[in-house]
């Protein structure tokens, strides 16, 4: 089929059309099955009637309320209201389908999707299972939502599956409901595989295509499960994939035997697709919080919390149901509840790690904070937390969930990182890259160190016409009391700041205007601001015509009206770059100043 032959036209949700109550497993007989699968049916067609999404591209992002697809309980994550349910239709749903419609079975067992906890699979696969059923005349759809389901009824429940797959369909003269009603006995795994292949050459015969969706495949990871009857069924439809059948699963990133790769398949990877803009306006335009009504989701309050929750799904819904009235104060106990929740989750698995492991999760961590690819070794790692995903230039960076989860991280291992972070930074500092990585490196090297050590010493130097004053450094040394990273390029939000405890500010836009960080100083009411480079000399930085304006707004974040407004801007360079400067006041700190408390510095200087 084409994808742009047909343009979908969304409409409201389909009422009273499918019950969202169902009797327990042993009381949902075969035929309750086909009695829902017809109201199902029924209730997608009334979307609009003989509409086909089926390789559609979506002008923008957009949403629709999807009716019940499942004779099953869903996953209690999903949100059943009203006879239906919600999904936004997202960027990452374009292109999930394009790899079905252009999956090659000659090479490929089937699909892998993989990804997050909570970055949106089971809602995207329902989506497309729904989609694909809109078109019946040419799709039969088999729709496993949640295989730990499957595995605690494993023959009711594909069975009960398949007659919501095929409820209309008369296979050798017999009805779904005849087959499925036919598996009984001690010869039951011989009669449903009989009725397998019977399927099989019944979509074969009637030129139809059979999508066939296992959601939460991680129930099904152990080799022992997947080769039982059952469930190795998984196995059977993929050898009779053909060009009509297609076989799709999907695995969340966890701990227990996740497979970053399945052998054979071809692997959908969605770690990386968070909410962008647009498709955060659809989630606050739907979820409503009781007391503010329809969130703007350009206000600053809205972006923190997009900001912190990374954009993910899960997290955000998360974030939404934290017991606080304003969203300021959701975000503020949402990131307090989640980095409790992870930190905890994080030591458990630390807990069940060799040595050997610990020393490569604390690499993984270091090149995480870093922004740099994985090593080669990547048996540590905690999958929940962080993973692998492309950066903008299409190249492997190891990335935290969420600010949250990196937080976590960091706030777990504290200075037990500080070896490992150095190795990391040594291998950039020394490796044969551009000026302009290494310059990024040693700014994210510098912020994580003041994270771990929680404390900063230097001394600085006035810079003259011909480089530095021969007048006595001046030395100070602060204990870091708190810390405040914010979002966005402005500034951090005001109910974070506390005057009278000495501050690290660190912006996380990675083009933060004209500084890199800040520290506040209570004892003397001075606001610091430091900008890192190795650029020579480090008046060409082209930071260095942004800090100006930038610095005016810090001042009058930090001070009140009538106080005297002290502000000292500081260089962090290697001597190298000293040059000569235009400005006679600026304050330098040499990297080659700093090697006790940032030993990797050492490698930076020539």
């Amino acid at each position: 089929m084409s994808s742009t032959k047909h343009q979908p036209t969304l409409r409201k949700r389909p009422h009273s059309e499918v019950e969202p109550e169902f009797p327990s497993l042993p009381k949902l007989s075969f035929a309750a099955a086909q009695k829902f699968a017809r109201k199902s049916q029924k209730a997608l067609v009334s979307i609009q009637q003989g509409l086909s999404l089926v390789g559609a591209t979506f002008p923008g992002s957009s949403s629709i309320f999807l009716p019940l697809i499942s004779p099953h309980q869903l996953q209690e994550r999903f949100k059943v209201k009203e006879n239906s349910v919600f999904v936004v239709i997202r960027e990452s749903y374009t292109l999930l389908k394009d790899d079905v419609f252009s999956f090659n079975p000659e090479a490929y067992c089937g699909i892998h999707v993989r990804g997050h906890v909570g970055v949106g699979k089971s809602y995207l696969l329902y989506l497309l299972a729904a989609e694909y059923r809109m078109n019946r005349q040419s799709y039969r759809v088999t729709y496993i939502n949640d295989c730990t389901s499957w595995r605690n009824n494993k023959f009711g429940f594909i069975l009960r599956e398949f007659v919501a797959t095929f409820y209309d369909d008369t296979i050798k003269s017999k009805s779904i409901v005849e087959w499925c009603d036919s598996v009984i006995g001690s010869d039951k795994e011989e009669k449903m595989m009989m009725m397998t292949r019977s399927l099989v050459n019944y979509v074969r015969e009637n030129k139809l295509q059979w999508i066939v969706i296992f959601d939460q495949h991680n129930a099904l990871s152990n080799p022992s499960v997947v080769q039982e009857f059952p469930f190795h069924l998984i196995d059977t439809l993929s050898f009779y994939r053909g060009s009509n059948i297609k076989v799709i699963i999907s695995t969340s990133a966890n701990n227990e035997g996740y497979p970053t790769e399945m052998k054979g398949w071809h692997t959908h990877d969605i770690s990386s697709h968070r909410f962008n803009d647009d498709e955060f306006k659809v989630w606050c335009d739907h979820y409503r919080l009781e007391n503010i009504g329809k969130v703007n989701h350009k206000s600053k309050q809205a972006v923190d919390a997009l900001f912190w929750t990374g954009g993910v799904p899960y997290e955000l819904d998360l974030l939404w149901n934290q017991p606080k009235k304003t969203l300021i104060k959701k975000t503020l106990l949402y990131r307090q509840n989640r980095v409790n929740e992870m930190t905890v989750s994080h030591a458990k698995f630390c807990d069940k790690l060799s040595a050997e492991k610990k020393l490569n999760l604390k690499e993984c961590i270091s090149r995480m904070a870093l922004g740099l690819s994985p090593p080669k070794i990547k048996i540590g790692m905690d999958h929940q937390l962080f993973g692998i995903v492309p950066d903008i230039d299409g190249k492997d960076i190891i990335t935290a969930l969420n600010p949250v989860a990196r937080d976590a991280l960091i706030t777990y291992h504290g200075q037990g990182l500080v070896t490992s972070l150095g190795l990391a930074a040594e291998l950039v500092f020394q490796g044969d890259y551009s000026n302009d990585t290494k310059g990024r490196i040693v700014e994210k090297y510098i912020i994580t160190m003041l994270e771990l050590l929680q404390r900063f010493s230097f001394k600085s130097y006035k810079t003259t016409n011909t480089g530095l004053s021969t007048f006595k450094p001046v030395q100070k040394m602060f204990e870091i009391k708190d810390i405040v990273y914010f979002s966005g390029n402005k500034l951090p939000p005001k109910h974070l700041f506390n005057r009278r405890v000495t501050t690290l500010f660190v912006p996380k836009s990675s083009n933060y205007p004209g500084l890199d960080f800040f520290v506040w100083n209570p004892l003397d009411l001075v606001l610091m601001a430091f900008q890192i480079t190795v650029k020579n000399p480090f008046t060409s930085h082209p930071k260095i015509d942004g800090a100006s304006k930038n610095c005016k707004r810090w001042l009058e974040f930090c001070f009140s009206g009538s106080e005297k407004k002290t502000l000292e801007v500081y260089w962090i360079i290697p001597g190298s770059c000293v040059g000569k400067p235009n400005n006679f006041h600026d304050r330098v700190i040499l990297v080659n100043d700093l090697w006790t408390d940032f030993p990797a510095l050492q490698k930076i200087v020539q």
